[in-house]
């Protein structure tokens, strides 16, 4: 009796685990997939300056909040110059930020990106 029981515990532990890993590899897959391939271009005088291959999971997660789309794309960008504009709302209005979702792209062409002056100083 005591055999049968530790048989069934093991066989239904093992089946928990394949069960597991099973759902694990098809929805890693699935996120592949669904969000795999984007890539961020990143362009000044024409010329391409940057090109930033943006892994399966990072692209799941800007795509569906575009506070961490903003916040990712400007930490690209800050390298190479400062924006002066909001880069989603403004920067899709002027040219300077392009969703190409097609061929799965972020384009941000910095010859777009506005020539002002650094933004005032607050006072309280």
């Amino acid at each position: 009796m005591m055999n049968f029981i530790i048989q069934t515990l093991l066989g239904e532990l093992l089946a928990v685990v394949v069960g597991i890993i099973v759902t694990w590899l098809m929805h890693s897959t699935w996120v592949r997939w669904r969000y795999g391939g984007w890539v961020v271009h990143l362009l000044r005088d024409g010329k391409q300056i940057l090109e930033e291959k943006i892994p399966a999971s990072k692209a799941r997660e800007i795509l569906n909040d575009f506070i961490s789309m903003r916040i990712y794309l400007k930490g690209l960008v800050s390298a190479y110059e400062w924006l002066r504009c909001d880069l989603i709302v403004e920067g899709q209005k002027n040219g300077l930020f392009t969703i190409d979702k097609v061929n799965r792209r972020f384009i941000i062409n910095l010859d777009k990106n506005p020539s002002s002056s650094a933004p005032a100083e607050q006072t309280s």
